[in-house]
């Protein structure tokens, strides 16, 4: 691997590394002014550890990015769990957010080495973003109990919306409003899964809403 590329792979494993510590912490200790007075420490100790699981895969993924898409996808991958890290460990979880950071920071260096980014952002981060969104969607339905059947089903409505563009706008945007909404309203409570709703429906619905882009004539 380039030189860039492991400080990417070690950063982004070490960020992990940090990260799983901080949730098990959490879980083992219960709420602290380390972990941000949480109230339910046990059930975000278990999220920052799936973020963290999350963040190890994009890393580990480093080695097989061959384009400036996958790069900033893998960067997204490391990046913005170890972000959201921050808000469920609280203060422990800023070594593994830092670190994320930066891996997140050299996958966008490698990726930019590689031809410019502007095209690629532009046709690429709303799926990524939608992807990154609809991960975290199911990792909360994973440890919300009895209503997290909601969040996984609304993280699969999410991603199957996008194909299903192709066949009919309104039925991929009805899927999409339908999946996501009951988690939303049945966790309204949590802040945090609402505004990951929100999110979803701002960057997707346009998305599936334009249609499939026409195939352009040679």
């Amino acid at each position: 691997m380039s030189t860039i590329r492991t400080r990417t792979y070690r950063l982004g494993v070490t960020a992990a590394a940090l990260t799983a510590v901080a949730g098990v912490i959490e879980v083992v200790v219960g709420s602290t002014s380390w972990t941000g007075d949480k109230s339910e420490p046990t059930t975000l100790g278990i999220l920052t550890i799936v973020l963290a699981a999350g963040m190890a895969t994009a890393a580990v993924m480093t080695s097989r990015s061959r384009t400036s898409g996958s790069g900033l996808a893998i960067a997204a991958g490391i990046a913005v769990p170890a972000l959201i890290s921050f808000t469920t460990a609280g203060r422990l979880a800023i070594p593994g957010a830092l670190l994320g950071v930066a891996a997140g920071g050299f996958a966008i260096a490698e990726a930019r080495q590689r031809g410019s980014l502007r095209h690629v952002i532009g046709d690429a981060w709303p799926t990524v973003l939608i992807a990154v969104l609809a991960v975290i969607y199911l990792a909360f339905g994973a440890v919300a109990g009895p209503i997290g059947i909601f969040g996984i089903t609304g993280a699969a409505a999410a991603i199957a919306a996008l194909p299903l563009k192709h066949r009919s706008s309104g039925l991929a945007a009805a899927v999409l409003v339908v999946g996501i909404t009951p988690f939303a309203v049945a966790a309204w409570w949590s802040v945090v899964i609402p505004l990951t709703a929100i999110l979803l429906l701002a960057i997707e619905l346009p998305q599936l809403l334009a249609g499939p882009r026409p195939t352009p004539r040679h």
